[in-house]
């Protein structure tokens, strides 16, 4: 019986994330594929192995989900995926089992000629300089971030998310924990529940973030809509404006990490009225 392609993402992105998460030196490149499966029209898209600076999947995977819709046209792909490995031959051997898979679906794959070239902004670091003692932290919440939260990382973005845990750092210096005998900062996943305090995202809730991720999460909606003939770009707009208003005024009351789901939903409820 075949897997489902979703469960055979997620099989091989996990094999990766073991093999990749101890590797982070800067020195040794990652290798990278990309690909998207549209199940209804019978295609995928497979990209070659290359490779780049580990950590960058996320960036990546915007790339080439933009690539995709700039090369193919006003197309919209229910599924995009970029996994990251360690050595050219795990990601061959993923690329491999995608090519495999998308042919026992009887779909026609399209070998797609791609890289990831890193824009100067994506390229840009933020401000967590070397001066601080905390600079350490903030570099591991990032690289944390590129791997984790896969709903709502795009929301902060993850350079972001590193400078929310520096300056957290720099304003609670002695929140520490003892364990076996040492103490150590407490890790800042800790602080994205509020032990002892939270984590405030209210720097990274800029207008451009929201609404970037407001619409990717209506993504999936508006290409059933489009597909049964019932999408309105009207009520679309609509509706996604009163969830970038909604969804901003509730996170910036309480601007915390395990807030912004549950304040989604609501928003997106309360919303309904404007629902296309």
């Amino acid at each position: 019986m075949k897997a489902s392609f979703t469960l055979l993402l997620a099989a091989i992105a996990g094999a990766l994330t073991s093999l990749a998460q101890p590797a982070h030196s800067q020195g040794a490149p990652h290798y990278y594929v990309c690909s998207t499966r549209d199940a209804a029209r019978k295609v995928a898209y497979v990209s070659g192995v290359f490779a780049d600076k580990p950590g960058d999947v996320s960036q990546v995977e915007a790339s080439w989900k933009e690539m995709l819709k700039s090369k193919y046209g006003e197309t919209h792909f229910p599924s995009a995926s970029c996994s990251e490995a360690t050595t050219s031959a795990v990601a061959e051997t993923m690329r491999g089992r995608l090519n495999e898979f998308a042919g026992d679906e009887g779909e026609k794959i399209t070998t797609v000629a791609w890289s990831y070239k890193p824009s100067a902004a994506a390229s840009a670091k933020p401000a967590t300089t070397a001066s601080s003692p905390f600079a350490a932290d903030a570099e591991n919440a990032r690289g944390w971030c590129e791997y984790n939260m896969p709903q709502i990382r795009s929301l902060f973005t993850c350079d972001c998310f590193a400078k929310m845990v520096l300056h957290h750092r720099e304003k609670y210096p002695n929140e520490i924990e003892t364990q076996k005998g040492s103490t150590r900062m407490v890790p800042f996943q800790s602080l994205m529940v509020g032990s002892p305090t939270r984590l405030d995202c209210a720097e990274c809730m800029t207008d451009e973030h929201i609404a970037k991720w407001v619409e990717d999460m209506l993504e999936q909606e508006t290409i059933v809509l489009k597909r049964v003939g019932r999408f309105d770009q009207a009520k679309h707009d609509a509706f996604a404006a009163c969830i970038r208003k909604g969804f901003k005024e509730r996170i910036l009351a309480e601007p915390y990490v395990d807030r912004v789901i549950p304040f989604y939903n609501l928003t997106a409820a309360a919303c309904a009225g404007s629902r296309p």
